[in-house]
């Protein structure tokens, strides 16, 4: 079964402007079986999907199927992005609310029967949990994730392969994706799975049992000049700040969540 990974949305995620009726008319065209969206702290994306997944599936004829897991990827404030898949119809608005830490977005996604795994690992700065100080300092954190994305469509190939190298030195599984914001980017990678997949329980469980993955798919080219040297530089300075500045402005929202949290699965260390 052969899948994307790593989809932002239009409805869910403020730099993405691709549509759900893009991307299954486009995936499918492609021959991919299915994809899941991870917009940016944000389950809208997902919530889109329902409004419009009957009219789409019905188009889409009695023979065939098309599979649309809810995931997201979430800023913590001291690790970069983070991948997270829930059991069906789990929700807690914890992961809503940007800016944990690393340690307590594990535990509390471990809590939930959910799974966990760093996005683009070796990415751009701080985005990258490996170019992050809590990455480099506490190497023993990735015994606690799940899986680990081993090849994202906005990342060269150096930092993919030693994303992959990551995955194999801790024994994780990989997945892909295309990171796509824009519709030409839509299935540029893929993750081949030997079992259908059509929930995001069905996820979980393959990915628990350890089972094999392929991964591949176009590797982001970086063109070498100096004007987009500094709008990388920029970027991702702008998102250091942004990240700081939305962790403080969400801590309200991630206190409420954190009750409601506590309330429903007991004391949970978080902050």
């Amino acid at each position: 079964m052969k899948m994307d990974m790593h989809c932002h949305t239009k409805e869910g995620s403020l730099d993405a402007f691709a549509t759900m009726e893009e991307y299954v008319s486009r995936l499918m065209e492609l021959g991919y079986d299915g994809m899941m969206i991870t917009d940016h702290n944000s389950y809208r994306g997902y919530d889109n999907w329902l409004t419009v997944r009957d009219k789409i599936e019905a188009s889409l004829g009695p023979d065939r199927h098309f599979t649309v897991l809810r995931g997201i990827e979430y800023d913590t404030h001291n690790g970069g992005h983070m991948l997270i898949v829930l059991p069906d119809g789990a929700k807690s608005r914890i992961f809503e609310a940007r800016g944990l830490s690393v340690e307590h977005l594990q535990k509390a996604v471990h809590e939930m029967g959910g799974i966990i795994g760093p996005a683009h690992p070796y990415g751009n700065g701080y985005y990258a949990f490996m170019k992050t100080h809590k990455g480099k300092k506490n190497p023993h954190l990735m015994e606690n994730f799940d899986f680990v994305e081993t090849f994202n469509g906005k990342t060269n190939l150096l930092s993919n392969n030693l994303a992959g190298i990551l995955a194999m030195k801790f024994n994780k599984p990989g997945i892909a994706g295309s990171d796509s914001h824009v519709a030409k980017d839509m299935g540029t990678v893929y993750t081949i799975f030997e079992e259908d997949i059509r929930s995001n329980n069905d996820l979980i469980d393959y990915i628990l049992a350890g089972k094999k993955t392929e991964v591949g798919g176009q590797a982001y080219i970086k063109l070498y000049h100096f004007y987009t040297k500094f709008i990388e530089k920029c970027g991702i300075g702008g998102y250091w700040v942004y990240n700081k500045v939305g962790t403080v402005y969400r801590t309200p929202a991630r206190s409420r969540a954190r009750k409601e949290f506590r309330k429903k699965y007991g004391r949970l260390s978080l902050r």
